[in-house]
């Protein structure tokens, strides 16, 4: 291959690396900013047994889990579902699904345990 063949070859190289450079600098300042540190509030979740945890509706990840949201005053949702898994005297094991919420203002760091009382089971007709 000549020099001059090469030459081309970086000469675009730079010219199409430039360009991707410049597109995500001009993307960057487009973007909505990131909350600061002293924005933000560390939400951590816990449960027993293991959940998946839905945050303002939308699926986020399993407990134990620990995630940085904005500062708000505003109240925000939290579901949390599991399995419970009920072993009736003398019958079969039982799968039952739970969906704990709550309701909580993410001002300050918290954690959040989800925890479901025991449930009743029903005892078989004579």
């Amino acid at each position: 291959m000549s020099r001059a063949k090469i030459a081309v070859i970086v000469a675009t190289l730079v010219v199409v690396v430039g360009g991707i450079i410049a597109i995500g600098f001009a993307l960057s300042k487009n973007s909505a900013p990131e909350a600061t540190p002293e924005e933000r509030v560390r939400l951590e979740f816990r449960g027993k047994p293991q959940a998946r945890i839905k945050l303002a509706g939308k699926l986020i990840g399993s407990t134990p889990l620990s995630v940085y949201v904005k500062k708000s005053t505003q109240e925000i949702t939290v579901e949390a579902f599991t399995e419970e898994h009920v072993m009736p005297p003398g019958r079969r094991p039982i799968d039952r699904p739970r969906v704990m919420t709550r309701k909580i203002v993410p001002d300050r760091d918290q954690v959040i345990d989800f925890v479901p009382p025991p449930m009743a089971i029903k005892p078989e007709a004579p």
